[in-house]
């Protein structure tokens, strides 16, 4: 699960030159101005960045099933 996210983040960074997580809005609070921000450049600077990922994960309720799984449809017309 790390590596997909790593590797999301990573392609996000070089591939897309774009950042979809909202960080911004963290990053912006740290400047006394916007026009202190804007002159900073989030963009370049998240293209550039070093990003760690660490996943907690807590599992509450595996739940009920109450019959097995429905085939999944993939366009195409084929099951998996």
């Amino acid at each position: 699960m790390k590596a997909k996210i790593d590797s999301f983040i990573a392609k996000t960074q070089q591939t897309y030159e774009c950042e979809p997580f909202l960080w911004h809005l963290i990053a912006r609070k740290h400047f006394w101005t916007l026009k202190a921000y804007q002159a900073y450049d989030w963009g370049m600077h998240y293209s550039k960045a070093k990003v760690h990922v660490t996943i907690l994960m807590r599992i509450e309720n595996f739940g009920k099933q109450i019959g097995p799984p429905l085939p999944l449809e993939i366009e195409g017309g084929q099951a998996g």
